[in-house]
């Protein structure tokens, strides 16, 4: 996002959470969002973002033409990397995957992808 005066980059400035982890899950939460340098009637924030972070990372930058959330993409993806490969790496929040991913289990999946090898080794031994 792009300040809308300022045509400078918005950043998320987040804080510590005291409570973490006895009391909520995460260890971060939003603060601010925030202009680095700038000052508002509301308060420092760019300010403490500008003196406390040396170089910043790029603003991000849009494809153009935007994408067609409507696309048909059936040729085009490959499930088992974008889900099962996300949840081996642990790119998922486990609590998130057991509320909506249908019960998820690592267990259960780790077994199923040691199924899946061990089917693939005797497959090549059979050949």
């Amino acid at each position: 996002m792009i300040d809308r005066d300022s045509e400078k980059p918005i950043y998320a400035l987040f804080e510590h959470n005291r409570d973490y982890p006895e009391k909520y899950p995460q260890p971060w939460y939003l603060k601010y969002f925030c202009v680095p340098g700038q000052e508002w009637e509301e308060g420092w924030e760019g300010r403490l973002l500008s003196d406390n972070f040396g170089k910043l990372p790029a603003a991000a930058k849009y494809e153009y033409p935007p994408f067609d959330a409507n696309a048909d993409f059936d040729d085009d993806y490959n499930l088992e990397h974008i889900v099962l490969d996300g949840i081996e790496s642990d790119r998922y929040p486990h609590p998130f995957i057991e509320e909506y991913g249908g019960g998820f289990c690592r267990k259960r999946y780790e077994e199923a992808k040691k199924e899946k090898e061990e089917k693939e080794k005797e497959e090549k031994r059979n050949r």
